[in-house]
């Protein structure tokens, strides 16, 4: 998964699991996955800062 700039719109690629192994379950379920299982579900959370701490407790935040 990586930003690219094409021109002077943005895309994101997207490949969920290894060489886009999930790809056909997470379409069928209408889900995105990103490999934060130590988050875990996004909507649980009422803010972006919420995120960043919950990211920041559950990976080394040296790396963020």
């Amino acid at each position: 998964m990586g930003l690219k700039t094409i021109g002077k719109r943005r895309y994101w690629l997207y490949a969920p699991g290894r060489q886009a192994g999930f790809w056909d379950e997470f379409f069928a379920a209408g889900i995105m996955g990103i490999g934060w299982d130590e988050v875990s579900d996004l909507s649980r959370f009422n803010s972006k800062e919420d995120i960043k701490n919950a990211l920041r407790q559950g990976y080394d935040a040296g790396r963020m």
